[in-house]
C-alpha cells in the first residue's frame, strides 16, 4: 500500500545546519526512486520552500535532493498531495491539522512528538523508514484465520480490517479508480450463477465505495470508478448480437448500487492470448494515478470471508505495472457512451 508521510521543514533545516547533508541526501535519494509513498504538503508548499531556501540545498553534494525537492514543488511528481491545509510556521500544529481531518499518516520525520497514534522517525532512524515502506510493498494475505493473525513471525497476513486500511491509505487522494476484473460481466450477465454472483459483487462494491466515499469527505471531490472487464471469444458473436442490452444491463446494475457514484465500464474482447496475440490472464487490479494493488482474487471480492478456494493475495503495482488493456485490445463498448 501507500506509506503517507509529512516532512517537519524545521527539523530537517535544522539538520542540513548541523551537516546532516549526507544524511539527508539519502532520504530523498530513497523517495526518489519510491512510488508507493505520498509526501502530505500544505495548501502553498510553504514546507517545502522553506527547505529549499536553505543555503546548503544548492550545495552539489546534496544534488539529488535539490532535483527532488524541486519537482515536488514543481508538481512533477506523482508522489506528493498537496492538501487544503495551511502551514503557518508550526509543524505541531499543522499535523494536528491533518490529523484532525482525518489524512492518513503513517510516518512523521521530526524530532518532534504530535502524538501517540503516529510514530515519528528522526534522521538517524533511516533504516526504520526504508523498513515500513519496503514492508508494504511486500505480497500481503487477507484471512480471518486467528491462529494465522496471531502469528507474530508473519506480518504479511493480514485481517480484513487490516485490508480496508490498506485500501484507504492507497486510494485516499484518489479521484479516478480503475477496477480491472475480466470476469465481472460474464459473471453478471452468463451462466447458471448469475443471481448468486450479483449479490456478492453488488455486497462487494458496496464495501469498496463504503472505504471511497471517505475519499471525499477530505479531498471535496467526487470519484469516479471504472470497471474494465472482458467478453471471451467463445461468447463474442451472442455479445455483438446484443451489445447495447448487454453493456446496458451490467451498466445500470454498477448505476443501481449506488447511483452517487460516477460510475464507468469498460468491456473489451479479452481471451489469454498465444504466440501471434497479445493477452492477459484476468488482470486483477485496482489502482489509481497514485498506484494500486494486483489481487489474486477480484479486487471487490477480497474483503469477504469466504475465500477458503481462493488467491487471497494482494501487493503492490507501480504505475508501469497498470494495464493499458484498451491499447491492444479491442473495445466492444463504453458506458456512458463516449460523446466525440
Amino acid at each position: 500500500m501507500n506509506v503517507n508521510i509529512i516532512l517537519d521543514s524545521d527539523y530537517i533545516c535544522n539538520k542540513l545546519t548541523e551537516g546532516e547533508e549526507k544524511t539527508i541526501n539519502n532520504l530523498f535519494s530513497y523517495f526518489k526512486n519510491k512510488t508507493n509513498i505520498i509526501i502530505l504538503l500544505d495548501n502553498n508548499k510553504n514546507l517545502l520552500k522553506k527547505i529549499v531556501k536553505h543555503e546548503k540545498i544548492s550545495n552539489q553534494n546534496i544534488k539529488n535532493t535539490e532535483i527532488f525537492l524541486t519537482s515536488l514543488i514543481n508538481g512533477t511528481n506523482k508522489i506528493d498531495y498537496k492538501t487544503k491545509e495551511k502551514y503557518e510556521n508550526d509543524f505541531i500544529e499543522f499535523a494536528k491539522d491533518l490529523i484532525t481531518k482525518k489524512y492518513p499518516i503513517q510516518i512523521v520525520i521530526s524530532d518532534k512528538k504530535i502524538n501517540d497514534d503516529i510514530e515519528t522517525f528522526q534522521l538517524e532512524e533511516l533504516d526504520k523508514i526504508f523498513q515500513i515502506i519496503e514492508k508494504f510493498s511486500e505480497k500481503h494475505y487477507i484471512t480471518d484465520n486467528e491462529t494465522l493473525l496471531a502469528d507474530s513471525n508473519n506480518s504479511n497476513i493480514k485481517s480484513f480490517e487490516d485490508y480496508e486500511e490498506i485500501l484507504f491509505n492507497t486510494f485516499w487522494c484518489s479521484s479516478k479508480i480503475t477496477i480491472v476484473a475480466k470476469e465481472f460481466w460474464e459473471g453478471i450477465a452468463k451462466g447458471n450463477f448469475t443471481s448468486q454472483n450479483r449479490a456478492v459483487y453488488e455486497k462487494s462494491l458496496k464495501y469498496l465505495i463504503k472505504i471511497f466515499n471517505q475519499i471525499e469527505k477530505i479531498t471535496g471531490e467526487k470519484i469516479e470508478i471504472e470497471i474494465i472487464t472482458g467478453v471471451r471469444a467463445r461468447l463474442l458473436d451472442e455479445f455483438k448480437m446484443s451489445i447495447k442490452t448487454f453493456s446496458d444491463e451490467a451498466y445500470d446494475f454498477l448505476k443501481k448500487i449506488d447511483g452517487r457514484i460516477n460510475f464507468k465500464l469498460k468491456i473489451l474482447k479479452w481471451d489469454t492470448g498465444n504466440e501471434g496475440n497479445v493477452g492477459e490472464s484476468h488482470g486483477r487490479r485496482i489502482y489509481s494515478n497514485y498506484g494500486g494493488l494486483e489481487t489474486g482474487n477480484h479486487p471487490f471480492d477480497l474483503f469477504n470471508n469466504k475465500l477458503n478456494h481462493k488467491d487471497s493475495s494482494f501487493h503492490w503495482i507501480s504505475e508501469k505495472e497498470h494495464l493499458n488493456l484498451p491499447n491492444y485490445m479491442l473495445t466492444l463498448a463504453d458506458r456512458p457512451v463516449s460523446q466525440l
